[in-house]
């Protein structure tokens, strides 16, 4: 999937459906049930990072850092596709969300700190 710079996110639309075809096996699970999976999934990304970040800490680093990355990459795709359940049941299209956050992000003037990282 790709940006073309104009909010088209070529392959997306068809994603979104193939995880709708998915997710329709589970039946109408409550939101509730849907958050907390978002949750244990987040969960398990801030795991990951926590263990990269262990992994580069000198000489009581953890091996097997390829290991965490692996993971922490499993785990934005699982954030990803249990967030998009909710799209999906708002009859929402990822292709808007994405460009709205995208056009709200790039408005932004940052200044002062910048050690936040962008983080509010």
């Amino acid at each position: 999937m790709t940006c073309d710079g104009k909010g088209t996110w070529a392959g997306l639309h068809d994603w979104q459906d193939a995880v709708a075809v998915w997710q329709a096996q589970f039946g109408d699970v409550p939101d509730g049930v849907a958050a907390a999976k978002v949750l244990e999934e987040a969960g398990e990304l801030g795991h990951a990072v926590v263990r990269l970040w262990l992994c580069d800490q000198g000489p009581t680093a953890l091996p097997h850092r390829r290991m965490y990355e692996v993971k922490l990459r499993d785990a934005i795709g699982d954030v990803v596709v249990t967030a998009t359940r909710f799209a999906i049941k708002y009859g929402w299209r990822l292709e808007d969300i994405l460009t709205d956050v995208l056009a709200e992000l790039q408005s932004r003037k940052y200044t002062g700190d910048k050690t936040s990282h962008g983080v509010t």
